[in-house]
């Protein structure tokens, strides 16, 4: 049995917020873990003009979740579900992406 055929209507109906949901909680697990490394402050954007300022974090900020506060990504994750699920099969997958990733 194929893993699109098992029945998971959700990851067929709303691949991207699907994808979306997967790569900020991966995101997540690696801010916890990867502690040693300052993983988040690496991660989230800083002000252009801070020495801390790097370009991909232009991006990678899309990602980044208090890992002090489960709420934090927990509370994220739900809205993403609850409104991207529905701007998603209104819009689009493409237009509901560049939605996300413009915001």
């Amino acid at each position: 049995m194929s893993f699109n055929s098992s029945g998971n209507s959700f990851q067929k109906d709303n691949p991207v917020v699907f994808g979306l949901i997967v790569a900020n909680v991966i995101v997540f697990a690696g801010q916890l873990l990867l502690k040693q490394f300052n993983f988040t402050e690496y991660g989230s954007l800083h002000y252009y003009t801070s020495p801390e300022f790097y370009p991909h974090q232009i991006i990678t900020n899309f990602f980044m979740h208090s890992p002090q506060m489960f709420t934090h990504i927990l509370f994220n994750m739900f809205c993403l579900y609850t409104f991207g699920s529905w701007l998603e099969k209104t819009w689009g997958s493409k237009r509901f992406f560049s939605f996300y990733m413009n915001k």
